[in-house]
């Protein structure tokens, strides 16, 4: 048994943003350099595009999930499985409630909530997919990872604006020790340092 951790960032180029680093906490059956999440999960998840009425949901770079011709449909239903096992029993019905799940700083929250995009229930979610289809293949999700004996232990994010993130480039000389600095701290909200069970960390390479 053991544990692994994924994590990526998305926003880090030089549009508006915000820089939305994420990372996943995951107890796994075996040991986690040897665990194959594909195969284990083959019955919900691909890595690429499902074919049109596949309820497996597209799991890859967001940049593959995600494209303006096909709007934000492919990734919520490809997302809001994962995040709504993540919130158990309380479905996500704004976008307030999921800053409020992923997010811990109360300082970062109430930056982000000021902002005229977010807001406590300024959108509501899902915003394109129907709640049944979230369900049904959350539904589908929980009953693979039980029969895989896979866990989400947890799912955190680290939200940075615009000011922010020119404040913290100035502050550690370069967007890439701003970023590593800021996903080594993401680290530490997912994962207890003191574990002694094996765990596998994931994450890009960092630049800039």
């Amino acid at each position: 048994m053991g544990l692994i951790i994924g994590m990526d960032e998305a926003g880090y180029g030089p549009n508006l943003g915000p820089l939305v680093i994420t990372a996943s906490l995951w107890k796994l059956p075996d040991d986690p350099r040897q665990f194959d999440f594909w195969s284990a999960l083959e019955s919900v998840i691909s890595q690429t595009r499902p074919r049109k009425n596949s309820k497996h949901l597209h799991v890859a770079d967001s940049k593959q999930v995600h494209s303006a011709s096909a709007g934000l449909a492919p990734l919520e239903r490809s997302t809001l499985p994962f995040l709504q096992l993540h919130n158990r029993t309380e479905r996500l019905a704004s976008l307030g409630e999921l800053w409020r799940l992923l997010i811990a700083s109360p300082a970062h929250l109430d930056e982000i909530q000021g902002e005229p995009w977010s807001g406590e229930r300024r959108f509501e979610l899902p915003a394109v997919v129907d709640v049944e289809t979230v369900e049904e293949s959350q539904d589908c999700l929980q009953q693979a990872l039980d029969s895989a004996g896979i866990e989400l232990r947890g799912i955190c994010s680290e939200i940075v604006l615009p000011a922010r993130f020119n404040a913290l480039c100035r502050e550690y000389g370069s967007k890439g020790v701003m970023l590593t600095r800021l996903c080594m701290n993401l680290l530490t909200r997912v994962w207890d340092r003191e574990t002694s069970e094996p765990t596998l960390i994931i994450g890009d390479k960092h630049g800039g």
